[in-house]
């Protein structure tokens, strides 16, 4: 086996354990919130979205446990090539760029159109095509709205302009 394989098994591994260290910390710490006393018994609570993640964490962490042990063989596996640290320290530059932008601009856009622009940025450094940049964008920002505005009746901030959506 080679080095660069070994080394991507040990990191896939190692980002398996976070994972799942995580999840099984966001089970602990769900525990921990205090249902609000004026809720229904069919009210899902301030328990419920911590506690999927959780759940969603653990499955993902056991996924990269298993990945290195279930797939094919390590001498046919194609070596992972190094990342260049540059363009890595670049990217997380232009992500909390983006971030400190969005926190900026959603008092003043709102949630809907500050989240869309963020949404479109990011995934447009990312490299894919602008048209489904905006796609996806938008698929996210109307399924978020769908979700918690309309389904869990979460307030979500409207902006100085008081877009409708």
């Amino acid at each position: 086996m080679s080095v660069a394989v070994q080394r991507a098994r040990t990191r896939q591994i190692v980002c398996g354990i976070a994972w799942l260290v995580l999840g099984l910390g966001s089970f602990v710490l769900t525990r921990l919130i205090q249902k609000p006393g004026f809720a229904s018994s069919l009210d899902p609570g301030p328990q419920f979205f911590p506690f999927m993640l959780g759940i969603c964490m653990v499955l993902g962490g056991c996924g990269l446990l298993a990945g290195p042990f279930l797939g094919r063989s390590s001498s046919t596996r194609v070596p992972v090539p190094p990342e260049n640290d540059s363009h890595r320290s670049g990217s997380f530059l232009a992500f909390l760029g983006a971030l400190m932008a969005l926190l900026i601009l959603l008092p003043w856009l709102g949630f809907s159109l500050a989240c869309f622009l963020f949404a479109s940025w990011m995934l447009w450094t990312q490299g894919s095509r602008w048209y489904v940049c905006l796609l996806i964008s938008a698929a996210l920002i109307t399924g978020i709205q769908l979700l918690f505005g309309r389904l869990f009746h979460v307030q979500l901030p409207a902006g100085v302009l008081g877009l409708p959506f």
